[in-house]
């Protein structure tokens, strides 16, 4: 046996989006003529999911066609720092870092047996030297090995900046003092005027990398 159903039954109390008591329209069309409006513009905003796809394709876009207006020299820049600033992982950094100790260790136990072997490409002034080279590596040994303990990134860009300045003033030394000489050995004299211009250059890089690295610790937000 089937009810009759009431104005009631067909508009149930339901106020919470929009705010009206249907019940009491009690079948007005007039009434929900003129409510129409308001209901429409009540109801909560919904997502336009092909709006927000739209946008984010028009970004993509425009930055494509960016890179594709640089010139070619800005887009070699701008791929070069988007593969060397970015932080490699910590299992790549670690292996480096035990590599690195390793070199240096023998790196330290051959600037030490140098006199010992008395090659004839090394100078008299050698032991002038030496003291900064077992510096230098002593600093690159201890800076890897921290990093390999504590791998925080502002004591990574603070080792980093230790250990090239260090460089810096180690090859400045080897390029001021200048510990070899070639002009009798084995007629290599054309190396004593490469080895200068090697130290330049390797005091330009160095000096990049602490600037490089200074720019680092105070701005890059990984």
């Amino acid at each position: 046996m089937s009810r009759t159903n009431k104005p009631d039954d067909l508009f149930p109390d339901h106020t919470g989006v929009t705010g009206i008591d249907f019940r009491r329209l009690k079948y007005n069309p007039a009434a929900l003529g003129m409510i129409g409006f308001g209901i429409e513009n009540r109801m909560p905003p919904v997502c336009n999911l092909s709006a927000l796809t739209s946008s984010k394709n028009q970004t993509l876009h425009m930055n494509t066609t960016t890179h594709e207006h640089m010139p070619r020299w800005a887009r070699k820049c701008d791929e070069f720092g988007k593969r060397h600033c970015d932080e490699k992982s910590y299992g790549k950094r670690k292996g480096e870092y035990v590599g690195n100790i390793i070199f240096n260790l023998i790196f330290l136990w051959i600037v030490n047996k140098i006199p010992d072997w008395n090659p004839g490409f090394i100078g008299g002034n050698y032991g002038a030297v030496l003291w900064i080279l077992n510096v230098n590596i002593l600093i690159q040994i201890g800076g890897n090995a921290l990093m390999w303990i504590f791998d925080f990134r502002m004591l990574r860009y603070l080792s980093r900046i230790i250990m090239e300045a260090s460089s810096f003033l180690t090859v400045m030394t080897l390029y001021f003092i200048y510990p070899f000489d070639f002009s009798h050995y084995l007629n290599l004299a054309w190396i004593d005027r490469i080895l200068p211009i090697l130290f330049i250059i390797a005091m330009v890089v160095s000096a990049f990398k602490v600037v490089g690295n200074i720019w680092k610790l105070i701005f890059w937000r990984p």
